[in-house]
């Protein structure tokens, strides 16, 4: 049996029905919180398995990583009685470095890509529909991991290489380790490349898939961009839920 609660921050902002407690904690905690790569443990078992309907509103103009980062984490502990301690461990991890054979990105020209909330609902209501979807085809910070492919697609536009790290370290990569930019580079790059959907191996190492014949994330990765993967061991974010409950009906 589905159990469902409507929670109320304070003009119809943030809103997400039939979502798990584990979900919420994962979007405001790491995905919208100010960890690259995070893992999420502990709690009861039912909060990966109950689901609620959420609906936040707030007075103000709170961009999307606000809002649904440190402003739903106030939610949380307050409706959720949510107690949650972050811990940090020792973990494998992938630098990101520069191919011996050298960088061979350009850095984007300024104004090549524009900074655009797409999940600002207030934001997005000033603009007419074909005047959003022309800055979103433009929009800083697109991109991500097409698995569904055959050889998958990666697409990395208008990124520093820190988001590039960040989106490497997700678990669309296949990396499954989170991964560290080492490069010292600066500047905003726009780039694509195809790689083999096998998972990730230890190591950088050249697993073609059989039907395509694509090279690993590693090797794609180093013939585009001139960047590396090294195995290495660095700092790894936890957050533990050390006890929730569940909230009264409103």
């Amino acid at each position: 049996m589905r159990t469902e609660s409507r929670e109320l921050l304070a003009v119809g902002v943030f809103g997400s029905n039939c979502v798990s407690l584990g979900f919420l904690v994962q979007a405001a905690y790491v995905s919208f919180g100010d960890y690259r790569y995070a893992q999420v443990t502990g709690g009861p078992a039912w909060i990966h398995s109950e689901q609620f309907d959420i609906e936040a509103e707030t007075t103000g103009n709170p961009g999307a990583r606000m809002l649904q980062g440190p402003m739903l984490q106030a939610l949380l502990e307050d409706r959720f009685k949510l107690k949650i301690r972050r811990e940090i461990m020792e973990v494998p991890v992938y630098d990101l470095n520069v191919s011996k054979r050298g960088f061979k990105l350009q850095p984007m020209k300024e104004g090549s890509c524009i900074v655009f909330d797409f999940l600002n609902a207030q934001a997005n209501a000033i603009n007419d529909l074909k005047a959003t979807l022309a800055d979103l085809s433009r929009s800083c910070g697109r991109g991500g991991f097409d698995k569904t492919s055959n050889p998958a697609k990666a697409e990395f536009h208008g990124m520093t290489l820190d988001t590039v790290a960040t989106y490497l370290s997700r678990p669309a990569s296949g990396l499954g380790r989170p991964v560290i930019n080492k490069t010292g580079i600066a500047g905003m790059f726009d780039f694509e490349f195809e790689f083999s959907p096998e998972p990730a191996l230890d190591g950088p190492a050249d697993v073609p898939s059989e039907p395509s014949g694509a090279p690993s994330i590693f090797t794609a990765i180093e013939r585009v961009a001139g960047l590396t993967l090294a195995p290495a061991k660095g700092p790894g974010t936890f957050f533990r839920i050390e006890s929730a409950e569940k909230p009264s009906e409103n």
